[in-house]
């Protein structure tokens, strides 16, 4: 795999991830609502670095797919704060892969800081949907015995799987 390779695997968890903070934000109110668009806005970011070191090497970055299916209805603040943390899972997953794919020194400093940063979100959305319950993982972006797993290492695996555009008439 291509340090390329890693970039629009990462790139494309990032859209994922995006889009997901904007399907979830709407059943949010207050300050879970602020915090969801902040991360969404992280996201946003983390993109975008991905695409510039994608670019950096002469490629262009993948678009986004132009829709995503969300996991499950998302239909009150339990199923938002269930598929934050599960965004957060996902990314954490992404950047586990990126940090084991390649020697590079820049994509290995992305993926560190995106890794802790999708790590302490995922903890936050779990604490607060269920305070008492485990909110760490042992290793961030890795289910829980019995979980289904956050993500596997390809393109918009974080918790959504791309949809594709409708057929032109």
């Amino acid at each position: 795999m291509t340090d390329v390779d890693v970039l629009q695997t990462l790139l494309a968890t990032e859209n994922a991830a995006a889009y997901g903070y904007g399907v979830l934000g709407g059943h949010l109110a207050g300050a879970e609502r602020t915090v969801a668009s902040q991360a969404g806005d992280a996201h946003l970011a983390r993109r975008d670095a991905a695409a510039r070191l994608v670019r950096d090497r002469g490629v262009s970055p993948t678009p986004a797919a132009p829709g995503y299916v969300v996991p499950g209805p998302i239909a009150d603040r339990a199923a938002a704060l269930t598929l934050a943390a599960r965004l957060e899972d996902g990314a954490a997953a992404a950047y586990r892969y990126g940090l084991a794919a390649t020697p590079n020194a820049d994509i290995r400093r992305l993926a560190v800081a995106a890794l802790q940063d999708a790590a302490v979100r995922a903890v936050r959305w779990r604490l607060l949907l269920a305070p008492m319950a485990p909110a760490t993982r042992p290793f961030p972006g890795e289910a829980f015995p019995g979980e289904p797993p956050a993500a596997s290492p390809t393109p918009a695996s974080a918790s959504l799987t791309s949809t594709p555009a409708p057929p032109r008439s």
